[in-house]
């Protein structure tokens, strides 16, 4: 609330309608993306969903953030299995059997494990087609080499 030119902080009663409002998506299957989402399917059905996303628990890692976003966009059906981040524990047993480094993201298609952001993001294209200008043109696949070197 405005008292003039200072603004009222708002009380525990005024804020819970808020909070309980905007703590859980409304529908995290079919509605807008959602850190909590297990599976994300834009109208299709559960059968017909051909790719899972392993990312991290929390959807801190930008390099999972990358491929999610992806998948967002293209809107293609897909499931999600959160794994544990090396800095907060020990990876998932069944995880580190798929992926034996244990290095997030992975990717599963039609049962195909790919790991590595850029790598996913390509086999995604070859898959279900480019968002825009296809990763592997030259300039996007410079541009991707200059931000890695960059970043590391």
């Amino acid at each position: 609330a405005m008292l003039g030119k200072r603004a009222a902080a708002l009380s525990w009663s005024q804020l819970s309608p808020l909070a309980a409002r905007w703590s859980a998506p409304s529908d995290p299957t079919s509605g807008p993306t959602c850190a909590q989402s297990r599976l994300r399917l834009f109208g299709a059905k559960e059968s017909d969903v051909r790719v899972t996303l392993y990312r991290d628990n929390h959807a801190w890692c930008p390099y999972c953030q990358k491929c999610w976003l992806w998948l967002e966009e293209k809107q293609v059906p897909y499931k999600i299995e959160k794994i544990t981040m090396f800095c907060y524990g020990e990876k998932e047993a069944a995880y580190k059997r798929l992926v034996p480094s244990g290095m997030l993201p992975a990717l599963s298609i039609d049962g195909r494990m790919i790991t590595e952001s850029d790598r996913i993001l390509m086999e995604l294209e070859r898959d279900f087609g480019p968002l825009g200008e296809p990763l592997t043109l030259a300039l996007a696949l410079a541009l991707t080499l200059a931000l890695t070197l960059a970043l590391t």
